[in-house]
């Protein structure tokens, strides 16, 4: 009967251990995920800043067409 148990003792070790690489796997899948959010991020950030960019080149559009417009009109006065 001792025997017995110890043989159930080292199936429950290997158990154990299985129960270990399957952590081991799942810290695998996190860590795509996390790279999957960085890279997201990263694009989150480039669309950002494209937009920032789009803005300030209208900002400027707009300035340029204002300082003209008024530039034409003191001409005329």
């Amino acid at each position: 009967m001792i025997i017995d148990d110890d043989n159930d003792d080292d199936y429950d070790d290997d158990d154990f251990d299985d129960d270990d690489d399957d952590d081991d796997d799942d810290d695998d899948d996190d860590d795509g995920d996390d790279g999957m959010m960085m890279m997201m991020m990263m694009m989150m950030v480039m669309v950002m800043m494209m937009m920032m960019m789009m803005m300030m080149m209208m900002m400027m559009m707009m300035m340029m067409m204002m300082m003209m417009t008024m530039h034409i009109y003191f001409m005329l006065l």
